[in-house]
């Protein structure tokens, strides 16, 4: 269901990254006969694809409140400080879940080094917007791939396992984008930086509820979303300073061995339930 989701919108979002890439090359949108967007200079391109980016986000919003909810029997509420009293108590007692959120905190600061492979190839190669149009392009069209194929894949061959795939993905990814002799190693880069991105969430999402009973679900997710706020909050600040101070290519390094050590302690230190058989 998440890889579904994730992936249609992936799908959606080759469609705008394409519009975005015609856009930034001064370039007018047509269909057929009908011009639909006129060519546009700079900045004028890019205050109109933000404007269009936020009319498609309000308009995601309405379909969100005319969703219907199939009915479920009421649960107990729970104070929201009772969750924040419960977290302490569950990390210690349950070392297979802190091991968990441990190693997804490793592989997230791994997966962090998508968001400055865009800026290592504008530094290295001085490539032009529209080449960072097609970069998106491929990231999104391997998104989606990785949204379907290994969100089915997930249920299927066990989550944790998809946990270790993309981490060691993201890993090579960054490996490559460390010694690219060329701008067009940076499609690769891409390519199994989206991959490993869609595959990522949706395991993430799922793999949590194996830990969980249903009456402490809400505990976990709530846990499982702010553990890694802090280390979200201050490793990019972190990442900067790094890559402004050494360069890219040792940042690129220093992540792609976090997410190998996230990749290793997901491995051998985390034991999850064995997911529900799916039939064919």
């Amino acid at each position: 269901f998440f890889g579904m989701q994730s992936g249609l919108g992936s799908l959606l979002g080759v469609a705008g990254a394409s519009l975005a890439t015609q856009v930034l090359a001064n370039k007018s949108v047509a269909v057929g006969a009908w011009e639909i967007v006129p060519a546009m200079p700079f900045p004028n391109n890019v205050g109109f694809l933000a404007l269009t980016c936020f009319v498609c986000m309000a308009i995601s919003y309405v379909f969100v409140i005319i969703s219907v909810e199939p009915p479920h029997p009421p649960q107990a509420r729970q104070p929201f400080w009772h969750l924040i009293q419960q977290a302490p108590t569950l990390l210690r007692t349950n070392y297979e879940f802190t091991r968990y959120l441990v190693a997804v905190v490793l592989i997230g600061i791994g997966m962090m080094g998508q968001s400055f492979v865009t800026a290592a190839a504008l530094s290295k190669f001085d490539v032009s917007g529209s080449t960072v149009g097609t970069f998106t392009i491929v990231l999104l069209s391997a998104q989606a791939v990785g949204n379907f194929g290994l969100g089915a894949l997930s249920d299927r061959w066990g989550h944790k396992r998809i946990m270790v795939l993309t981490a060691v993905m993201v890993s090579i990814g960054l490996l490559v984008a460390w010694f690219a002799p060329a701008v067009e190693w940076f499609y690769l880069v891409f390519a199994l930086g989206g991959i490993a991105l869609g595959g990522n969430m949706p395991a993430s999402f799922a793999m949590v509820f194996g830990f969980a009973t249903p009456e402490s679900r809400a505990a976990y997710i709530a846990i499982a979303n702010t553990f890694n706020v802090p280390v979200a909050a201050g490793a990019p600040l972190i990442a900067g300073v790094i890559a402004d101070q050494f360069g890219f290519s040792v940042l690129f390094v220093i992540l792609a061995i976090f997410g190998l050590l996230g990749a290793a302690m997901m491995q051998w230190l985390v034991r999850t339930p064995t997911p529900a058989p799916v039939a064919a």
